[in-house]
């Protein structure tokens, strides 16, 4: 059919363009434009063409158009899908198309459109994965075996009758089959316009191996295939070894985080067992938190009625401090100041309100917005962390640790809001970058604070029945017989 065309061709693409060669008004004058660009270009391919000017050719089937078409190889029913139009009246080959007027394929696309819809797109791809399982399926059957070197062995010259023929395995793992040309209807539909042709030997080296010199260029041309391979392969290796790296590193990170907050609750666990007091067990607490992380201040506050309150147990570590930064942390919890205790009350709210823990760089830039801008408070520390504190099972039990002599925040608390037992805040001498894992450690210890609370609060009750019970004044007279 393509000699019927005539001799002149056209093919090929550039940088610019894939038909950069013309200019102007020039008409093609080739009768045909034999096209093989790679997948991606395909689309750019039938759209420059058609962009050409040339009218879309009367198609009939079996029936060459009156204008230069288009043969590529390879165009399938969904490229014709994806280019419209721009591919009416062109030419294909393939050795597949849904509407093969055969017994066989009819059944073939009524089955699988009434399982998957009736507007599937059925291409070659679909017809070789239905013949492939059943070539497979003769071959595990004469080998016996699930073995893949015996599964490849009987695979060879195993045929099926596949939708569109009868399908045979070549010993050079390709496929015998026919092959049409087909043509683009006014539907976009692919329509064979030639008889098919003798079942076509598989060449996988596009006929190399039928030159004087067909063993040598054979040999190199797999080498270049085993070296693509091979690049391949290593690229996969490469990437495998990163994702194992990044989950290794994700793996030491909480392993670390596991470590740090099993050391921290165990030493807290000793502080509690030897304090006398809750308050004594929660001063001791923030201690061990202090000497964990760096963190040299920390204080507890706790709801009144519907304030928040800060409490009596806090703690300094001056080990590291000059005196500038000691004066800096007592001036913190100094409350002379009203505008930085509003200030300070705007970033417990927001902890409390977003029950998130929260970290600071500056209290006057983040959430000074009542003051002047410019505004700086000499020798009062403004780094700060916020951690809430839950335990939905602790409420009530902090009634006895606050000191009323305290000053109270401005801060009402809701009803939804109580699951939030209270907040430590933690202050900084220096900006120091914001350590997710390490507030994530305190998070969690700090939820075991409301259990301190509760088993203190238990051992000192205890301890005071047994002194009432102790109690010389508590007479244990036998009741008198009446």
């Amino acid at each position: 059919m393509v000699r019927s065309l005539g001799r002149g061709g056209l093919g090929g693409s550039g940088r610019n363009g894939f038909f950069s060669l013309f200019s102007g008004d020039r008409r093609v004058e080739a009768r045909w434009d034999y096209q093989c660009p790679g997948r991606g270009e395909q689309s750019r391919f039938f759209r420059q063409y058609q962009a050409l000017g040339q009218p879309a050719p009367a198609v009939a089937p079996a029936v060459a158009p009156a204008v230069a078409p288009i043969l590529a190889l390879g165009l399938t029913a969904a490229d014709v899908v994806e280019l419209g139009d721009a591919a009416v009246g062109h030419y294909g080959l393939g050795g597949y198309v849904s509407t093969l007027e055969t017994v066989a394929n009819r059944a073939f696309v009524e089955r699988l459109r009434s399982r998957y819809g009736s507007e599937m797109v059925i291409t070659e791809a679909e017809h070789t994965a239905y013949s492939q399982v059943y070539l497979w399926k003769q071959a595990i059957e004469m080998s016996q075996s699930f073995q893949p070197d015996a599964i490849r062995q009987a695979a060879y010259g195993q045929t099926f009758a596949a939708p569109a023929g009868v399908l045979r395995i070549e010993a050079n793992h390709y496929v015998q089959q026919r092959c049409w040309i087909v043509q683009v209807s006014p539907e976009q539909e692919l329509y064979p316009v030639t008889e098919a042709s003798p079942p076509l030997a598989p060449e996988p080296w596009l006929g190399a191996e039928h030159l004087p010199q067909g063993p040598l260029v054979t040999q190199l041309l797999a080498r270049v295939g085993t070296n693509q391979q091979a690049q391949r392969a290593q690229a996969v290796a490469q990437e495998a070894q990163q994702q194992l790296i990044t989950q290794l590193k994700v793996e030491v990170l909480q392993r670390q985080r596991s470590e740090q907050q099993v050391r921290l609750l165990l030493a807290i666990r000793q502080v509690v067992e030897q304090a006398g007091t809750a308050r004594d067990a929660l001063t001791g607490a923030i201690q061990c938190i202090s000497q964990e992380t760096g963190w040299p201040y920390g204080e507890l506050w706790l709801p009144d009625e519907n304030r928040l309150q800060r409490s009596t147990i806090w703690h300094l570590d001056e080990t590291h401090l000059n005196e500038a930064e000691i004066e800096a942390f007592y001036r913190f919890r100094d409350d002379s100041n009203p505008t930085f205790q509003e200030i300070r009350s705007q970033f417990l709210e927001h902890v409390w309100s977003t029950e998130k823990a929260h970290w600071t760089r500056s209290l006057w830039t983040d959430f000074d917005t009542l003051a002047n801008p410019d505004l700086t408070y000499p020798n009062i520390t403004n780094r700060v962390i916020g951690i809430p504190i839950f335990e939905t099972n602790a409420a009530g039990c902090w009634e006895e640790i606050i000191d009323d002599s305290d000053r109270p925040s401005k801060l009402p608390l809701s009803e939804e809001t109580r699951q939030v037992l209270g907040i430590l805040l933690f202050a900084l001498p220096q900006v120091r970058p914001q350590d997710r894992r390490l507030v994530d450690v305190i998070s969690t210890v700090a939820a075991q604070f409301g259990t301190i609370v509760q088993q203190k609060k238990s051992e000192e009750i205890l301890r005071k029945k047994i002194r009432l019970w102790r109690s010389p004044s508590i007479s244990c007279a036998r009741p008198k017989r009446t």
